[in-house]
């Protein structure tokens, strides 16, 4: 995430070294291509991909790795000499990002704004996918004003669903749009990202979402122990220290319940391990229950009901595309 090079596409994946080099070739690649940080990995042999496109002037880095930790410090920050930032796409799996003491969750689907020249950090809870846009503050500021405070916070819904489909396209066929089209995009990101730090909805309390330390105590304990199927309501207030009424009442500020929170984040997380190749010799039921449910029958029911379709109808149709 961070600076990327002036070519317009490459690709790299530290399945081409043997397991006992792959950290190294992954810290490499990363500080060669996106900027220095630190990197704590989730074991040595990791697998991890780096794929780099451009939209227009804006360059982009897909991510797909198993990391414990991503961060920048002080003296790096300051030795990046950035005055840039970095808007953050999450494809899959979740994390905690920790930026001027705002901490923020990201689930698929999110999108949040990262200061590249100052310090941050990132938790990743599970294999993780991301796009990181590298963007000069100046166009930041073209686009909209007072973006500086929103650093660290959440887009509303809608803006991040637009903002996903635009800058997927990127990673589609190398020469899929021409570079006035790649021009034309650039406008479109930008505009994008002033709607929705102007969009009322959003900025009634604050500049863009953004949840109450509690709130993030509570879904960064439920999504590191997601696929535990003890987890309810009671083990998660007595773990957090909280009381069930206080648990309750966190949910509830924003029209949601515990339970329903934790299933849907369960079916997503299974959702995305249906449409992963890599799981393609777990069965159905396995990564179910993985993820915490007891009963494949009514799994299936939760999961129809979501997605619209059977969970072997999914997976089939996600894996043959």
């Amino acid at each position: 995430m961070g600076r990327v090079g002036e070519d317009m596409t490459m690709y790299f994946s530290t399945r081409d070294f043997a397991p006992s080099r792959r950290v190294n070739e992954w810290r490499e690649a990363v500080f060669s291509h996106c900027g220095e940080f630190q990197l704590e990995f989730d074991r040595p042999d990791s697998e991890a991909n780096l794929q780099l496109r451009r939209i227009g002037s804006l360059a982009c880095a897909r991510l797909s790795q198993s990391l414990r930790r991503v961060y920048r410090t002080d003296t790096q920050a300051m030795r990046s000499q950035s005055d840039d930032g970095f808007v953050l796409l999450q494809l899959s799996g979740t994390a905690q990002l920790t930026q001027f003491d705002r901490r923020t969750s990201l689930l698929p689907g999110d999108v949040t704004l990262i200061d590249a020249g100052a310090p941050f950090e990132i938790n990743l809870f599970e294999r993780n996918s991301q796009i990181c846009v590298h963007v000069p503050k100046d166009s930041l500021s073209d686009a909209a004003g007072g973006w500086q405070g929103r650093f660290g916070g959440k887009l509303p819904a809608s803006t991040s669903y637009l903002l996903h489909s635009l800058v997927g396209s990127a990673f589609g066929p190398a020469d899929c749009f021409s570079q006035e089209q790649g021009n034309i995009l650039v406008t479109a990101f930008l505009a994008l990202l002033a709607n929705g730090w102007q969009d009322s909805a959003a900025t009634k309390e604050a500049p863009v979402e953004a949840e109450s330390e509690s709130a993030q105590k509570v879904k960064t304990f439920i999504m590191a122990h997601l696929g535990d199927e003890m987890l309810n309501p009671r083990t998660i207030a007595s773990a957090i220290g909280v009381s069930e009424r206080r648990l309750h009442r966190i949910f509830s500020t924003k029209g949601e319940s515990v339970s329903h929170w934790i299933r849907q984040c369960r079916l997503e997380r299974c959702a995305n391990e249906f449409r992963n190749p890599s799981y393609r010799e777990r069965s159905i039921t396995e990564i179910a229950y993985a993820w915490g449910f007891n009963d494949s029958a009514h799994f299936s029911r939760l999961f129809r009901k979501e997605f619209g379709v059977p969970p072997r109808e999914y997976r089939r149709a996600a894996l043959t595309h």
